[in-house]
């Protein structure tokens, strides 16, 4: 059954029908509605409140002209208990948060939430919603305790911008010692996250774009974030881009994350973090961003981390707080095993003072592999930073390009000689080092994913493809190599090229 509200309703009404609208979101939410039934708000009208149903299979949009807001002041926006198989879409939702301030809201923009030990039961689908000024988040799908959640959730060309917390999240309840996941099924595709600020003093990492946890076979696509973070400063951790934790078969694909901050640890572009295992980060774009442009980390008290790729991506000056790389990797807990980092592109332009790297894992690891990656350094960037010795890691057919010496740490030496680097560590017997003037359009990263970049790759591949130096080289087929670049053109498993596209 239809219902409707309307600027021109009236509460005492059935609401069944256009001309027996009701008039307030109070009115909607003391309803008992029935899984089929849908909630119609009237569009291009602002509706004052918060709107609160409980129980599955309603369905929430507009009609009319436009998309109707929710403008909820200080509290929540819209909140589904038991949401299973809702639909909410074509919905702007309004709130008081005042990034900059910190103040103004206590509520979260649209919480669909799975009631204590219901099991898993089909998810919801949330479209072409945007969700702005709330503090615990814009958009946000929960599971609760004993592991209930959901299945097949998916959350599409939504916008989530000026929040305190986060942006977008998809959130379980974490239990190391478990071998169940809260949500299985999640797709967010096309969507965009910036201006999620964080909040200061509150004792955990806040101000990411988009994240998910707890979560088993998650699709996370064509999504941009960007500018988030700027006020987290917990010094357990801080925000990223986008990405996902003590998750199992993650894609994180075709992104762009770009200028996120943070005042302590992490605003980098994309991670995946502790618990995540069998999965895959590919064909994105970070840049400028204060942390790593992509992330292996695995804190204390997370579930194993294994099994992750990082492969045919671009970073181009990430790191900018100077302490940070192109691709960083942390082992918390001795469980991060068997990863690789292969066929990446890593640009990095030095920040004074500081002492950024391309390559960077700061504590021991175990079986991380290494390979067919381009790494260009400016001045004052190293190579690689591996102060502590690495258990049966694999550095091999990459390509260094630099206008200064070769730079690189291991434990905790300096290495400024390739030939030596190669013959006494004994890493990088196939990879090649050249030191040539790079031209300065190589550090300017396009500022979106759309034809300027094309156009700088374009413009990239044929430098690379000028240098007679480069005949010949090539890199390793590995067993998870793919079978597309960065821009979708096939691999040549005969001639694989370093880097995240083929030359």
């Amino acid at each position: 059954m239809d219902f409707y509200i309307s600027s021109c309703g009236d509460d005492v009404f059935s609401g069944t029908t256009l001309e027996l609208a009701w008039q307030s979101l109070d009115r909607a939410s003391d309803h008992r509605f029935q899984p089929g039934d849908r909630l119609l708000l009237e569009g291009g009208v602002t509706h004052h409140g918060t709107l609160r149903v409980n129980g599955p299979g309603v369905q929430i949009s507009s009609f009319g002209s436009g998309a109707a807001l929710v403008s909820a002041g200080e509290f929540d926006g819209i909140v589904i208990e038991n949401g299973s198989n809702c639909v909410i879409s074509n919905i702007k939702i309004t709130g008081a948060w005042n990034t900059y301030l910190q103040s103004g809201s206590i509520g979260t923009g649209l919480l669909v939430r799975q009631i204590a030990n219901s099991g898993h039961t089909e998810g919801p689908r949330i479209e072409a919603v945007s969700s702005s000024g709330f503090r615990n988040g814009g958009i946000c799908v929960a599971g609760s305790e004993s592991k209930s959640g959901f299945d097949s959730i998916v959350i599409e060309n939504c916008i989530a911008n000026e929040n305190g917390s986060v942006g977008i999240v998809v959130s379980g309840t974490m239990d190391p010692n478990s071998e169940e996941y809260s949500h299985r099924g999640v797709t967010i595709r096309g969507c965009q996250a910036h201006r999620n600020r964080g909040i200061s003093n509150i004792g955990c990492h806040s101000g990411s774009g988009i994240v998910v946890s707890d979560c088993m076979n998650v699709v996370i696509e064509n999504c941009l974030a960007s500018e988030n973070g700027e006020n987290s400063n917990d010094l357990k951790g801080g925000p990223v881009g986008i990405w996902a934790w003590d998750c199992d078969h993650v894609v994180i694909q075709h992104c762009e994350s770009h200028h996120n901050r943070s005042m302590t640890g992490d605003g980098g572009g994309f991670d995946l973090d502790g618990g995540c295992t069998n999965s895959v980060m590919q064909y994105n774009y970070s840049h400028d961003n204060a942390g790593p442009g992509f992330l292996i980390a695995q804190f204390p008290d997370a579930r194993p981390l294994r099994g992750c790729v990082v492969r045919f991506n671009l970073s181009i000056n990430d790191g900018r707080n100077g302490d940070a790389s192109g691709i960083f990797v942390w082992d918390g807990n001795g469980k991060l095993d068997h990863c690789d980092c292969h066929n990446n592109t890593i640009i990095l332009n030095g920040v004074v003072g500081k002492a950024a790297s391309c390559y960077c894992s700061i504590s021991p690891t175990k079986n991380i592999r290494l390979l067919n990656n381009l790494f260009i350094a400016g001045a004052g960037v190293r190579y690689l930073v591996l102060p502590e010795k690495q258990e049966q890691m694999y550095v091999n057919h990459n390509l260094y390009i630099g206008s200064n010496s070769f730079s690189a740490l291991h434990c905790n030496q300096e290495w400024d000689d390739f030939g030596l680097w190669q013959d006494e560590i004994g890493y990088d017997s196939h990879s090649m080092y050249l030191d040539l003037d790079i031209p300065e359009r190589i550090f300017l990263a396009p500022e979106c994913s759309g034809k300027q970049l094309i156009k700088w790759i374009k413009e990239f591949t044929t430098w690379l493809g000028i240098m007679p130096s480069l005949e010949g080289f090539q890199g390793i087929a590995t067993k998870n190599l793919g079978e597309r670049d960065f821009i979708g053109n096939p691999i040549n498993v005969a001639l694989v090229r370093p880097g995240a596209v083929e030359w």
